[in-house]
């Protein structure tokens, strides 16, 4: 579980740090049936894409604290890492 929190705030820091593109689909299909009376039923279906694309890479993450959320059924891990001014 540490690993796995480490490994996400490393991808958010560097989204943060070194930007990231974003790109959404929207995917709509529809599904027309007839019953025995001819009543005509539609069924819509709409799917939602979203990728994320990001380059770069954040070292240097330091795990200040984790604890359980108030729901005890999540944990809560907070990273540091200190930025420097170029």
């Amino acid at each position: 579980m540490n690993r796995v929190a480490q490994v996400k705030a490393q991808s958010q820091a560097s989204t943060f740090l070194n930007g990231a593109k974003i790109s959404m689909d929207l995917v709509i299909t529809t599904k027309e049936t007839k019953d025995s009376t001819n009543n005509v039923k539609t069924i819509v279906e709409t799917v939602e894409q979203i990728k994320q694309n990001s380059v770069g890479f954040s070292q240097g993450l330091e795990l200040l604290t984790n604890f359980d959320n108030a729901d005890s059924l999540r944990m809560v891990f907070i990273y540091i890492r200190e930025l420097k001014k170029e």
